[in-house]
Formats: structure tokens, C-alpha cells, sequence
């Protein structure tokens, strides 16, 4: 998870994604 793949890389970006996919599984435990 921790690949230097360059310095100007968007943390914040990642952190966003990050969150919807925790959030959207969840979600499908809540529903199911």
C-alpha cells in the first residue's frame, strides 16, 4: 500500500476514494 510512485501524488484524492469505498461497503452491509 505504501508504493513511492511520485511526491506530487494527491493524498487527498486517494483519502476521498478511500472513504467511498468504506462508506459504499457499509452501505451493502446495512442493506444486505
Amino acid at each position: 500500500m505504501s508504493q513511492p510512485t511520485g511526491p506530487s501524488l494527491p493524498h487527498k484524492k486517494s483519502c476521498i476514494f478511500y472513504k467511498l469505498m468504506v462508506a459504499s461497503i457499509l452501505h451493502d452491509k446495512k442493506l444486505v
